[in-house]
């Protein structure tokens, strides 16, 4: 723990470089009320976010509609957490029709989860491309944007995928130069906006009062409206 300030990896992330720490769980063994509580062993608060689910097909194990009461942990049957963000709606092993959507809104049911309803109680987030690679599509959205084919007023929303392996001193100095000090005009004019899950989620509610945005990736729009008609 030299590098940390002698706190734990998890504590220093969250304490020192203000990094949300948002449960994930693929519930085969820890469900996330207990990864929820693993964090809170290792002294920091969870975030409320779902941090990857399964949206299809709609009938699956998992069921994220569970996640709209309280959720008490398997390995851990005292812990109780209650989600209010869901983020990562993809297909098991990511084998099927992830779901590569720009915007926020709530989800109406597992059976129409790109129709919004405003009487639910969870936010989804999109993620839009997710893949550092191609900086989650955050490139094509401010190009979309330019030529004119978002609607303006809206928010749209993108996730850069890092996994843990990529996180060398030479990619977080590539990161910096190639992606971050490149797009500081478009901070300035406001144009994106660097933010945690949780603080989408509140931006979506109080700068564009909850209204639904529901932008999905061109070339698998119509793939993805067949899965869920409205």
């Amino acid at each position: 723990m030299q590098n940390t300030k002698g706190k734990n990896i998890v504590a220093y992330l969250y304490e020192d470089l203000g990094v949300s720490v948002d449960p994930h769980a693929h519930e085969t063994v820890y469900n996330y009320a207990d990864v929820a509580e693993l964090i809170r062993m290792l002294g920091v608060s969870p975030s409320r976010v779902v941090g990857g689910f399964l949206y299809y097909p709609p009938d699956n194990p998992q069921g994220w509609e569970k996640f709209r009461e309280p959720l008490k942990g398997s390995v851990y049957p005292s812990a109780v957490w209650k989600a209010e963000v869901l983020w990562g709606a993809s297909t098991y092993h990511h084998q099927g029709l992830d779901l590569h959507a720009s915007g926020v809104w709530k989800p109406k049911d597992r059976y129409h989860f790109i129709t919004h309803d405003p009487g639910q109680p969870l936010i989804y987030v999109g993620g839009y491309r997710r893949s550092a690679m191609i900086l989650g599509g955050l490139p094509e959205l401010v190009m979309y944007a330019e030529e004119g084919v978002l609607e303006a007023g809206k928010i749209y929303t993108v996730t850069v995928f890092v996994s843990q392996s990529m996180l060398t001193d030479d990619f977080i100095q590539a990161f910096e130069d190639y992606v971050l000090k490149p797009l500081k005009l478009y901070e300035e004019q406001g144009v994106v906006e660097w933010a945690t899950l949780e603080e989408v989620a509140e931006i979506w509610k109080t700068k564009f009062g909850g209204q639904p945005n529901i932008f999905i990736a061109l070339d698998e729009r119509e793939k993805i409206r067949e899965l869920f008609p409205p």
